[in-house]
């Protein structure tokens, strides 16, 4: 009885951990095709959609039930990457995600099997599930203000790493946290001011999270201002 139990548990893992690698590869020749220094082709998807309509129809039927941790953190961030650039093709051409009322808040998708906006995806799942800071580096709104979208899709096998890299090099660059060191002033993304409970637990300040990432500390006294998000597409 025992052996006759444990072939079909071997079979579903054999069957979750299949689908979990066609899915992320799929992803990753997706992005190595389309993403090129930051910006996406969308004119090129727009013409040609077949390999994207299949990474949705994959994410709505993705069986998450038994996907382990790292595995559910890397199908959720290209998750979200894939059906913001889908919400873009949708609308095509368009100047910015902000120009289409609901972006983000009315029109829902289907994320395995649940449907949802892709603030309720971002906000309670991804924020609420994953509990990392560290995806406000890697979940990419389909705006120039945004950290770049990668070339490469993120694998549970490098997605710990690869969350490392990116903050570390999003942290670091100058255009994206700007010192003022005659007017002890550093200038940060707005996404610090909407998410701020996530980078400033137990006690830490924002300058504290940043300082965790960077190569040349920013000094406590330094006051922190944001800078205005710039929502312009992040179209080649």
């Amino acid at each position: 009885m025992k052996r006759l139990l444990f072939i079909p548990l071997l079979l579903c893992f054999i069957n979750i951990s299949g689908q979990s690698t066609d899915f992320f590869n799929k992803a990753n020749h997706f992005m190595l095709q389309y993403v090129n220094y930051g910006l996406v082709d969308y004119e090129s998807i727009h013409s040609n959609p077949e390999s994207l309509n299949k990474l949705i129809d994959e994410i709505s039927a993705f069986d998450i039930e038994l996907s382990d941790e790292m595995t559910l953190k890397a199908f959720y961030i290209n998750t979200y990457n894939l059906l913001v650039i889908k919400q873009i093709i949708v609308n095509y051409p368009l100047s910015s995600p902000m120009d289409i009322d609901g972006f983000f808040s009315k029109t829902t998708f289907n994320v395995a099997s649940k449907k949802m906006t892709l603030n309720q995806f971002e906000n309670d799942i991804i924020r609420t599930g994953i509990k990392d800071p560290r995806v406000h580096f890697v979940l990419v709104c389909g705006a120039q203000g945004c950290a770049p979208l990668p070339s490469f899709a993120y694998k549970p096998e490098n997605i710990e790493q690869l969350l490392i890299e990116q903050t570390k090099k999003i942290l670091n660059d100058g255009s994206f946290v700007i010192l003022d060191t005659l007017n002890k002033r550093v200038s940060v993304s707005e996404i610090f001011k909407w998410y701020i409970e996530d980078f400033t637990k137990e006690g830490e300040t924002v300058i504290d999270y940043i300082n965790s990432y960077r190569e040349e500390k920013i000094l406590s006294d330094y006051t922190v201002s944001y800078y205005p998000y710039n929502w312009k597409t992040n179209s080649q």
